[in-house]
């Protein structure tokens, strides 16, 4: 189990979790009832931002602006022209993000993983 998220904290693996809830052998978790599971959330890898001229552009200051906006089309224009933002967005660093995805933990994953 890797990726995944319980109690809104992110784990890599599932030693990770087993460690933060003190089960570091396995008759810590031969202790555990049968039934036992947690309820986890998947993960996603994302970008932490996607840029684009329009996401530039809409943070601009409406005051900036003349009445009319005319300039806001200007921007994104000269952004296009000069910014490879395919580039740019590929090189931005990427993080697991909640999904919507459940995961259950059970005590037989547990087991798996400490044999």
């Amino acid at each position: 189990m890797e990726n995944f998220f319980y109690d809104d904290k992110f784990y890599s693996d599932l030693g990770e979790l087993m460690e933060d809830i003190d089960l570091f052998e396995k008759d810590d978790v031969l202790k555990l009832p049968d039934d036992y599971s947690l309820d986890c959330k998947g993960s996603k890898l994302e970008p932490i931002i996607t840029l684009s001229p329009e996401w530039i552009s809409e943070r601009i200051d409406d005051e900036r602006f003349s009445e009319d906006g005319d300039e806001i089309e200007k921007v994104e224009k000269a952004l296009l022209a000069s910014v490879d933002f395919e580039k740019v967005n590929s090189l931005l660093p990427k993080l697991y993000y909640v999904s919507r995805e459940k995961v259950i933990i059970t005590k037989a994953d547990m087991l798996d993983w400490v044999e």
